[in-house]
């Protein structure tokens, strides 16, 4: 079944990206592995894997998701928070 959540995501950086395009998000309540879509605002979209859950750091409380900073460059997000939409299948 589709999934469909929306909301604020923050960044993380990683040297994983930049070369082969390979993207990679911090998410809770999606199994790691699970390949998801991610929409900016200005929709642009990317497809990123789910490394681990997403750990409540200082400035961080209410994040749906951190992604790499890579990701971020692709959805022309560099300028910390910005509103997402993630869509995957379970």
């Amino acid at each position: 079944t589709q999934q469909f959540h929306s909301g604020d995501a923050g960044i993380f950086k990683t040297i994983s990206g930049w070369t082969d395009r390979k993207f990679y998000v911090l998410m809770n309540d999606v199994p790691p592995g699970t390949i998801v879509r991610i929409t900016s605002t200005s929709n642009k979209s990317i497809c990123a894997k789910v490394l681990d859950k997403l750990v409540e750091t200082k400035g961080g409380a209410g994040l749906l998701l951190r992604m790499s900073n890579a990701a971020a460059v692709a959805l022309d997000m560099t300028d910390g928070k910005s509103t997402v939409s993630v869509t995957y299948f379970e």
